[in-house]
Order: C-alpha cells, then sequence, then structure tokens
C-alpha cells in the first residue's frame, strides 16, 4: 500500500519536474556566436537572433560563466551582472545578448596557454531553472604569457598588453646572473642611516625613519638596476618607434605594460622584488612595479617620484604629466599625479577610493648611491 503511494508520489514528481523544464526549454535557438579579444580592451561574448520558445514564465535572466579545466572562477567583482528580460508572450526574440570582461582580468584567471570554457546560462527566474546552456571554448590568444630560457643564461620573458584599444607584445631578455645578482643585492640592503632587518614579513629599523629607509631601499634598486634594464628599455622604445607615439603616449604605454604584470605580494626581504625579479617573472605588487616604472621612466626622460603612504602601506607612481589631469601631491611647486600601477585600466590622476585621502601620502624621491 505504502509502496504504492511512494512510486505513484515518485512518478508524479518526476512528472512535474519534467513538465516544468520542458514547458521553459522547448526550443532555445541561438544562431551565431561570436567572441572579441583586445578590440576594446575587453574581452566580449556575442549571441546574436537568439529565440526561446514555450517559455510561460514572467521572465528569463542570462548569465555567463568563465571556466577552465572544469574550475568555476569567480567574476562577481567585476560587475558583470546578469541580465534580466522580462515579456507576457510564449516566444521571446532578440538581436543580441554580450557579456564583456576586461582583458587583463581574463588573463590572470587561468593559464592562458590552455583553452576556456565559458557558458552562456538562461535561466528561469521564477523557478530558477536552467533551461539552456550555451558552451564557446576559446583560447586567449590576446594574452598569452610566457617564460622560457634561451640556453645562453638569459631568461625570455614574453606577454601581451592593451593600450588604447590595441595589442601590444615584448619579448624582454633578462640575464640569469643579472637577476640572481639583484636579489642577493636586495637582500643584504642597509639604509645609508641606521640599520635594518627583514623578520617574519616585518621591516625593523634602527636609528631611521620608514620615510628614509623606502628612499634608501628604492634609490639603492635604482642603481643598482637602471643598466641591467637596458635590453627592456630598447624593447620599449623599438615599440614607440614603429607605432609612432607621441611623449605622453609613451608613458602611457609603458605604465600599461607593467600594469599588466600579474599582482603577487611578495614573501621576500622588505617586502619587495626587484626590478629584473618583476620582469623575469612577470609578477610584482605595488611598490615592485612602481619602482620599475620609476627606473624605466626616469631613464626615459620623464620627470617621476615615488608616492607612499604609511598609513595605506601602499605606494605609487607620481608623474609630473604635460596635461594632466585628476588627483596629483605638490612638491617644490610641481604637480605630481598619481598612478596606481596594480591592475590594468587605471589611468593617469585616477586613485582609488579607499586610498583617497591625500593627507596620508606623500612624495618620496628615491636617494640614489
Amino acid at each position: 500500500m505504502y509502496l504504492k503511494r511512494f512510486v505513484a508520489f515518485a512518478a508524479g514528481m518526476i512528472l512535474f519536474v519534467l513538465l516544468i523544464f520542458d514547458a521553459d526549454a522547448q526550443n532555445v535557438k541561438i544562431n551565431k556566436v561570436e567572441i572579441l579579444q583586445g578590440t576594446d580592451e575587453n574581452v566580449t561574448f556575442n549571441f546574436y537572433d537568439l529565440v526561446i520558445s514555450g517559455m510561460r514564465r514572467k521572465s528569463i535572466q542570462f548569465t555567463f560563466v568563465l571556466t577552465q579545466n572544469e574550475q568555476v572562477f569567480d567574476t562577481s567583482w567585476v560587475m558583470v551582472d546578469p541580465v534580466t528580460i522580462p515579456y507576457d508572450t510564449a516566444t521571446w526574440s532578440g538581436k543580441a545578448i554580450w557579456f564583456y570582461y576586461p582583458l587583463m582580468f581574463v588573463s590572470q584567471l587561468g593559464n592562458n596557454s590552455q583553452p576556456y570554457t565559458g557558458y552562456l546560462i538562461i535561466k528561469n527566474t521564477e523557478s530558477g531553472a536552467i533551461v539552456h546552456k550555451q558552451p564557446v571554448q576559446f583560447t586567449l590568444e590576446a594574452m598569452k604569457r610566457e617564460i622560457s630560457e634561451d640556453g645562453a643564461g638569459n631568461i625570455v620573458s614574453s606577454f601581451n598588453w592593451v593600450y588604447d584599444k590595441k595589442l601590444f607584445s615584448g619579448e624582454f631578455v633578462i640575464s640569469k646572473n643579472e637577476r640572481d645578482t639583484s636579489i642577493q643585492e636586495r637582500d643584504k640592503f642597509q639604509p645609508a642611516t641606521g640599520r635594518s632587518s627583514y623578520e617574519n614579513g616585518y621591516i625593523m629599523l634602527w636609528e631611521t625613519s620608514f620615510e628614509d629607509f623606502y628612499k634608501d631601499l628604492y634609490g639603492f634598486l635604482y642603481t643598482k638596476n637602471t643598466l641591467r634594464l637596458e635590453n627592456v628599455k630598447k624593447v620599449l622604445l623599438q615599440i614607440k618607434e614603429e607605432n609612432n607615439l607621441s611623449y605622453n603616449q609613451f608613458a602611457e604605454m609603458v605604465i600599461c605594460c607593467v600594469q599588466s604584470t600579474v599582482y603577487l605580494l611578495p614573501d621576500e626581504p622588505y617586502g619587495i622584488f626587484t626590478p629584473l625579479e618583476l620582469m623575469a617573472e612577470q609578477e610584482g605588487d605595488c611598490d615592485s612595479r612602481s619602482v620599475l616604472l620609476y627606473i624605466l621612466l626616469k631613464d626615459f626622460g620623464y620627470d617621476v617620484v615615488i608616492m607612499y603612504s604609511e598609513k595605506y602601506e601602499h605606494a605609487m607612481l607620481g608623474i609630473a604629466y604635460v596635461g594632466g589631469i585628476g588627483e596629483y601631491l605638490t612638491h617644490k611647486g610641481k604637480k605630481y599625479y598619481f598612478v596606481e600601477t596594480t591592475a590594468p585600466g587605471w589611468i593617469i590622476g585616477n586613485i582609488p577610493p579607499e586610498w583617497s585621502d591625500k593627507r596620508y601620502w606623500e612624495v618620496l624621491i628615491p636617494q640614489t648611491r
């Protein structure tokens, strides 16, 4: 008796579920799928000429999910919102649905030499049921990163970046010996006055201030590494000539290049990668990138400084920028505009809101030895 009731109940539930799903997924047609990389500094997924019939609900919702090797990436923080469309007919049709993500954001999710799979997911907003799942597979050709050795004692660091809606690429040759020497020098660094040590992630200072310490450290890194970056400078200058970049455009392009490296907080003495480490490994944090940009742009003839905040525990580049707009600090009567280096997309003069109180920022001029 009970078994018959259970079987009847189970059969009824299965039929109910099938009816719901079938009612909401009779026909889903997508005529064309298009993936654009780098045309507007984004990866854009376009789905054209959609027709959904047999739907009897109030609205449908479109979302997009990025995966690689069955790993689902959290993309919520880039604010790619679901698209919800209400309708009151049995058939809905639309010319296009599209989703786009910052190109540099996608490039740092997974392994760019392997294919990604994205899914357009169509949901019933009332029941929450997935009525269609459209896969698209792609390789992020635009943002490949490669690190190799040339057999002559050099690291060949190749990567791409986007500036002004155009894709740029560089192949940077770094001497392994010079990189290793720069690391050893950094590990043994001592300020010009007082002394310092690095213990369990903390910088310990004696008879010197943090301001003087960082002036010495950044100046030390400049002096030791400026000549070692000549190959990097040559590649960037060649890009400038090939693309006929103006004075301001060249500075912006170099900034985009360094911004495109992967953000990584170093577990290294004094919490900083050397400029050669950063270029060889394509990884760095705020002051690692700021110092690298300081060296490159200073040697290219730009008036640059380091912006530092002890309160925010953050560093940025400062540049005296012709025609600059946005946020700046004044030093000796000259305006130095903030340059956020830790992520792509930050233009000169923009400053993240969480670090925007300029009372807590100061200009540091690296003291060279």
